[in-house]
């Protein structure tokens, strides 16, 4: 009776482990730079209902309350108003915090005390900062 044929063991390949760690180089690249920023992105660009904001936020290692009206603005309406554009921060997952309010080591001086989060196109609901700066 023949002997079943075997099979010659794989041999180890430089190729199939540049490869690898190319694939894994491209996978890495693409989290850090198309993934993650859309992820952080979506709390400030996601159409949402004003009345369905938190009253009570915390960006930035700050808190801020919603406007107690639950006003919705223009970018028009606050430039008007506060002779500035808006500081727009997001509420999703991941947030950068803007370097308008993250100013480590920085003097009250000029600090934001109000920012707005998106909630349509050209809408905005303006959130108050807790305690001042």
């Amino acid at each position: 009776m023949p002997s079943p044929h075997r099979r010659t063991p794989a041999r180890f390949s430089w190729l199939g482990v540049a490869l690898l760690g190319g694939a894994a180089v491209i996978a890495f690249t693409l989290t850090l730079g198309v993934f993650l920023p859309t992820i952080a992105a979506l709390g400030e660009t996601a159409a949402r209902d004003p009345a369905n904001l938190p009253d009570r936020i915390t960006v930035c290692g700050r808190d801020w309350t919603k406007d107690s009206l639950s006003r919705t603005f223009t970018r028009d309406e606050i430039v008007t108003r506060t002779e500035a554009e808006p500081i727009v921060i997001s509420t999703g997952p991941l947030a950068s915090c803007p370097p308008e309010v993250d100013a480590p080591g920085g003097n009250a001086d000029g600090m934001p005390t109000v920012v707005y989060v998106r909630t349509g196109e050209d809408a905005f609901v303006a959130y108050d900062l807790v305690g001042g700066p």
